[in-house]
């Protein structure tokens, strides 16, 4: 008889891993850390991802790598959800990355994002200098900042909703496909 912390360890041994590693085009130096599903020995990882968050929300198409025992069931999944699937619009994706615009759309967003995260880091070190400390951080769209022991929250509540008000005046926060749009 197998004993219950061996049955538990066989069950977990055979669950799948779901990798969802939607940053992973948005590092701000150093190499890129390799995904799960790519070292993925035991063909385990199910890494899926989606362009509306690094081309447009409103795109609403997504994508599946999985282990080759799993295909099969995810395509009956698959057609029983949505016998059609957005084929025009996935034909234009396929192109739109074929001649290299994906690509080129990254970089030149990165681009912009590093400015932007720079620029606000630099901001909250003149304008909340002692109130917040910001954390580094080498990939996504984010920015942590902690408030600084001993700090009243409510007097850093209007401190930061002021900045934020600054920032905005500035353009500092405004959407990166503004500046696509800009021309």
């Amino acid at each position: 008889m197998i004993s219950e912390s061996r049955h538990k360890a066989d069950t977990v041994a055979k669950l799948s891993i779901l990798e969802d590693d939607y940053f992973s085009e948005y590092r701000y130096g150093g190499a890129s850390t390799a995904s799960l599903q790519s070292i993925d020995q035991d063909k385990r990882v199910i890494y899926i991802g989606n362009f509306s968050k690094s081309i447009a929300p409103s795109l609403r198409i997504g994508y599946l790598v999985l282990p080759p025992a799993l295909v099969e069931s995810f395509q009956r999944v698959r057609f029983t959800m949505s016998r059609q699937p957005p084929g025009v619009e996935q034909a234009i994706l396929a192109e739109f990355i074929r001649q290299g615009h994906l690509e080129r759309f990254v970089r030149a967003t990165l681009r912009t994002y590093r400015e932007r995260k720079a620029a606000l880091v630099d901001a909250i070190n003149m304008h909340a200098k002692g109130l917040l400390e910001t954390s580094p951080s080498g990939t996504g769209m984010y920015l942590v900042a902690w408030l600084n022991p001993g700090i009243d929250d409510q007097g850093a509540r209007t401190t930061i909703r002021n900045f934020m008000q600054t920032q905005r005046k500035t353009n500092a926060l405004r959407s990166p496909l503004d500046t696509q749009a800009d021309g």
